[in-house]
């Protein structure tokens, strides 16, 4: 019989990119699914922006998890004139 002490926590995932989902303060409100590739990652994002927009996601930003770092942020709303 297996038995456990204490809490199962996921592995972290360090590779790959995500989209940190952000409210209008720029707070994170959550994250995308972890994607192997740059292109992948966008390609989803090209699909998914209008649907993130409906639920209150403000703005997007693309973390590459490898090099822990961000390498774009964008708005999702509509571009003022």
């Amino acid at each position: 019989m297996l038995t456990r002490h204490g809490p199962i926590h996921p592995p972290t995932v360090t590779e790959g990119f995500a989209w940190d989902y952000l409210d209008a303060g720029g707070a994170a409100v959550g994250r995308s699914e972890v994607f192997s590739g740059r292109d992948e990652a966008e390609e989803w994002m090209g699909q998914a922006w209008e649907d993130l927009r409906e639920r209150g996601v403000e703005e997007v930003s693309l973390v590459d998890l490898e090099r822990d770092r961000r390498v774009y942020r964008m708005g999702l709303g509509e571009v003022q004139e």
